[in-house]
């Protein structure tokens, strides 16, 4: 009984830490994407500007 709860406890927290790291990959993703969206937009202005 008491290593059972010991398990299941130690279960919970790892699924706490994953889905943290879930949620911060996720922003990160976002964070990436609006960069790259950004440097895109910033080379193509550069481009034009130069012709």
């Amino acid at each position: 009984m008491y290593k059972r709860k010991i398990k299941t406890k130690g279960k919970g927290q790892i699924s706490k830490d994953k889905r943290q790291k879930a949620i911060s990959y996720d922003t990160n993703q976002l964070i990436t994407s609006n960069l790259r969206k950004r440097l895109i937009y910033s080379i193509k202005i550069s481009i034009f500007v130069r012709k």
